[in-house]
């Protein structure tokens, strides 16, 4: 069935004063026949006042978990794309495509989307990452076209492109608020939420070559680490942990692969 044809939803993030972002991919989404779509005003994270933040942001959570604080731009985005759930969460929609401003996306989104359908209009919560992946299961894949495979996803970091359904947005707003957690840690939203989080190989969305005032802002906050006691014990696990298990169990059985 067509995807025009189906209650399904795309939203594209948007901060007011990027308009010509939003009119660039306004025409890739005409190239790739993904239309039409809904604007989420982006939460600008720059422009919230201090206390308006301490009600929007935990934190001591987030210094647990990253180490750090978040930076307002990674607050921002969180916040934008809790937004973007909460529109589909109230929406008739099963399930949505959420694309940040600067998306590049393949030809092949659109086909890959609609042999996807039924997977996501289940009412488990269910995400589908369409960026690349750090670590995923080869031997897990589902063909879902002649090109493209379904796969486990052990590690993934992006939120340029994705599909979730009504019930893994419904999830993910009750766990990030107030925000602790990027809205790119999909790991720790899969232990918090119980998501079944898959992703698409090969990818078929990136950043495009804008550069992101976002990534610079995280680079400088990883200098100023925080590393409190819940912090250590979380990188001992994810460090030690997840590799080991990785590289004893997931590699040699599972065909452990990274893209």
């Amino acid at each position: 069935m067509p995807i025009d044809d189906v209650h399904f939803s795309i939203y594209v993030i948007n901060l007011e004063d990027e308009r010509q972002r939003l009119n660039t991919i306004r025409d890739f989404l005409r190239k790739v026949r993904l239309t039409p779509f809904n604007v989420i005003e982006a939460v600008n994270g720059h422009s919230l006042d201090p206390h308006t933040l301490v009600t929007l942001y935990d934190e001591r959570s987030a210094i647990d978990r990253v180490g750090r604080r978040h930076t307002l731009g990674e607050i921002g985005c969180a916040l934008s794309h809790r937004k973007a759930y909460g529109n589909l969460v109230s929406s008739e929609a099963p399930w949505s495509l959420i694309l940040e401003d600067d998306a590049w996306l393949s030809e092949e989104t659109r086909q890959v989307l609609e042999n996807a359908d039924r997977w996501l209009s289940g009412a488990h919560p269910r995400i589908l990452l369409l960026t690349p992946l750090k670590t995923f299961l080869g031997k897990s894949a589902r063909p879902l076209d002649n090109g493209h495979d379904m796969v486990d996803v052990l590690q993934a970091q992006s939120t340029v492109g994705y599909a979730i359904n009504r019930a893994a947005a419904s999830a993910l707003i009750s766990t990030n608020a107030p925000i602790r957690l990027m809205a790119d840690d999909w790991v720790a939203y899969r232990r918090f939420s119980k998501l079944d989080i898959k992703g698409v190989d090969p990818w078929l969305i990136c950043q495009s070559d804008t550069s992101s005032g976002l990534e610079g802002e995280r680079s400088l906050s990883r200098i100023r680490k925080q590393r409190t006691f819940r912090y250590r014990l979380n990188k001992l696990r994810d460090n030690i942990g997840i590799k080991l298990i990785s590289w004893l169990w997931w590699k040699p059985f599972y065909d452990l692969r990274k893209h």
